[in-house]
């Protein structure tokens, strides 16, 4: 194994990063719990205060499940964050629409996004996609492509994708 960098070494020292995750008040009150059971300094909030703070967001297969997902993408930039990384998103070349997803024994709007329109809405909120990668799914312990059978085969995706946005004023 290898030295570490000066980098790699200041991005392992867990003190020196704070972690704030925002979630439903559900999962936070059960984050908050799980967190100081483990002496944790992670912060857990159910909405995106107007004086946050970020060097990266991490937003991971939930943006799919979002109505208003041009005015999460605006609540992001103005957070001014170095970069966003947008991880399983449902993008295509299609145009973008929702439709009900089972869930339990329930039903939630799920929506796919047309890929263009996507990355359009972060470059006119200021940050510009510099990598874009395929993600695979496990789905019932298989690696295998999204089950989208049911949709006309001009809406159908193989896979989720992860898309990685700089800020215009990171971009060298």
């Amino acid at each position: 194994m290898g030295h570490l960098t000066c980098l790699e070494e200041t991005l392992l020292k867990e003190e020196d990063l704070d972690y704030t995750v925002i979630e439903l008040p559900e999962v936070c009150s059960a984050g908050s719990a799980f967190a100081k059971r483990h002496g944790l300094s992670t912060k857990f909030s159910s909405v995106i205060n107007d004086d946050s703070e970020a060097d990266l967001i991490f937003c991971s297969s939930a943006f799919q499940y979002i109505n208003d997902w041009k005015g999460l993408i605006r609540q992001f930039a103005d957070v001014a964050p170095k970069a966003i990384l947008m991880s399983d998103v449902f993008c295509g070349n299609f145009s973008t629409f929702a439709t009900l997803q089972n869930y339990y024994e329930s039903k939630m709007p799920h929506w796919f996004f047309n890929v263009s329109d996507f990355i359009n809405e972060f470059f006119i909120n200021g940050y510009t996609m510099i990598s874009k990668s395929v993600a695979i799914g496990v789905r019932d312990g298989n690696v295998d492509l999204l089950p989208m059978d049911n949709f006309p085969e001009s809406n159908r995706l193989k896979t989720s994708s992860h898309l990685l946005f700089l800020k215009n004023t990171q971009i060298i």
